[in-house]
């Protein structure tokens, strides 16, 4: 329940009004007063008031009137209506018309205590459940993406408005945003939810097996080719497709991609006939794909083919308030699979909002993993997060480097460089691959220095 309750006060009796107030005020509750029964439904509508008190007779409007119209005008304040002596048929009528309570004349203070604070409450747990079915929603509506801040509504109205309408879709976000969960928002809520969903990640693949696996082959197409092979793009047929990290892909693999999307129809390798293929195109990459166009590393007619519609996936540090809604997801998801019931202290959160994570929605689900792993006890602290969050953001910061005497500019920087990549590997659970996506080099490039450096042996995943 919130701290401060709000509290309207409706009776034409001005000593009854005060005695109702002062009581009212010294349970820390917000009172606000109206004398007639036309004020105080016009205080309802515009206050919206979390309990209202409201004797039976007033001028204008009555109490039971009041808490007719107020019901029809879909007001959630709970109405306690009081009735002359014990006139029990009011009360019971105003039951009917959805009151919370009703107290008969004398009053007692503390029954009128009691029953305000039960109805507060009872209007709280209305709000949470309203929120949880929202959330809910949410989550059938829009698959695994969470999050209620202002950019994730922006990016579920763009899908809305894209989902029925087959356009090429390019994704960009950073590593661990949930680009792929956009993909399959897309796909399963729009009219191709019953074909195929095929995905593709471009970076993978090495470019002397990325056609194949795009296009297909026939038959004899190539040594070790002994049957012919239906491409992903072709076993897609009626459905949709994710080109996942499409900026890594080469160049000759790209001018294929385009003919495809220029004529909807592919060729296998070997193959001499062109096969009509109808598939939605889907694009992700984490990578600035005009900086690629100009750098001559991506085609620039590929990219207005593929950006017909383009979908930003915000980074977690851009939308903080949808944390506590993703830990509580992370958390019933991770108690459930490892048969645990553990909950996360208010440091603990303190710790996650404060943090930057520039590994995203990614890094947090692996942090509170962690932690539920971790936890001997009920409770999960902030010492069960990794050194990096824990330490809320230092090691986002620039290493501080101090003019030494003798200083040696190499060894300083190959100092800065393996830090550098540790902390990558660390935020992506060691996997490789993307850790050289988020530094922006290859994986050949990072297992070198990662040999260099005298990485590759502290961590054998």
């Amino acid at each position: 329940m919130k701290s401060q309750v709000k509290v309207l006060v409706a009776d034409d009796d001005r000593s009854m009004s005060f005695f109702l107030s002062e009581l009212m005020k010294s349970e820390g509750h917000q009172v606000l007063c109206a004398y007639d029964g036309l004020e105080a439904l016009e205080t309802a509508r515009r206050e919206t008031p979390d309990v209202a008190l409201v004797d039976v007779k007033m001028p204008g409007l009555d109490g039971l009137e009041v808490l007719s119209r107020a019901r029809q005008e879909g007001l959630k304040t709970q109405f306690i209506v009081i009735t002359a002596f014990d006139s029990r048929e009011i009360g019971v009528e105003a039951i009917r018309l959805g009151a919370f309570d009703y107290f008969p004349k004398p009053l007692d203070k503390d029954e009128v205590r009691i029953v305000v604070k039960r109805a507060a409450m009872y209007k709280a747990l209305e709000e949470e459940n309203v929120r949880l079915k929202a959330q809910k929603e949410l989550r059938i509506r829009f698959g695994g993406l969470l999050g209620q801040s202002p950019q994730m509504q922006s990016l579920y109205e763009q899908l809305e408005m894209i989902l029925d309408v087959p356009v090429t879709v390019l994704i960009t976000g950073e590593s661990g945003t949930g680009k792929e969960l956009v993909a399959e928002a897309i796909h399963f809520l729009g009219p191709r939810r019953d074909k195929p969903f095929v995905k593709i990640n471009c970076v993978a693949i090495p470019d002397s097996l990325l056609e194949s696996e795009l296009f297909g082959h026939e038959k004899g197409a190539f040594t070790g080719a002994t049957e012919r092979k239906l491409g992903r793009l072709e076993r897609a047929n009626g459905g949709s497709v994710l080109l996942d990290e499409i900026g890594d892909m080469g160049l000759s693999i790209q001018a294929k991609l385009l003919r495809f999307l220029q004529e909807h129809a592919l060729e296998r390798l070997g193959g001499s006939g062109s096969i009509p293929v109808d598939v939605r195109v889907m694009a992700a990459t984490n990578r600035d794909l005009p900086g690629l166009v100009r750098e001559g590393k991506f085609r620039e007619d590929l990219y207005y083919r593929l950006n017909v519609v383009s979908l930003r996936v915000p980074p977690l540090r851009e939308r903080t308030q949808d944390i506590p809604l993703l830990v509580e997801h992370f958390l019933e998801m991770y108690n459930r699979a490892f048969g645990k019931e553990v909950i996360l202290s208010s440091q603990a959160m303190e710790t996650l909002l404060s943090y930057k994570w520039p590994g995203n929605v990614r890094e947090l689900e692996n942090t509170i993993q962690r932690a539920v792993v971790l936890c001997k006890g009920g409770v999960i602290s902030p010492e069960l997060f990794p050194d990096s969050v824990r330490k809320k953001g230092e090691s986002e910061q620039e290493p501080a480097l101090s003019l030494e005497p003798g200083l040696n500019l190499n060894s300083h920087l190959e100092r800065f460089e393996r830090e550098l990549i540790s902390q990558a590997l660390s935020k992506t659970g060691w996997k490789r691959q993307e850790a050289a996506q988020l530094l922006g080099i290859t994986r050949q490039t990072l297992h070198n220095k990662m040999v260099r450096y005298g990485l590759a042996l502290e961590n054998n995943t």
